[in-house]
């Protein structure tokens, strides 16, 4: 699943559609090379490359956390 999805069972517009259609999956942290790999495979697909340096400070500043490496690497 690439999207995060809401887990309240209502919007303003009525029931949440997706509430029961997908099973949740929660991640732990990735390892620095799940990171480097999670990085690599984005950057790829947006036409960019991170040298090491940068892969290793993206590990440090998230932990790992997939959530934050996503959004970090958005910016």
């Amino acid at each position: 699943m690439g999207a995060l999805l809401n887990r309240i069972s209502g919007w303003n517009e009525g029931e949440n559609p997706f509430i029961g259609l997908f099973d949740e999956m929660f991640l732990g942290p990735l390892s620095e090379k799940e990171t480097e790999e999670l990085v690599n495979t984005l950057g790829y697909k947006a036409g960019l490359s991170f040298n090491d340096a940068a892969i290793e400070q993206v590990f440090k500043f998230t932990g790992g956390h997939p959530l934050f490496t996503r959004t970090l690497g958005s910016h």
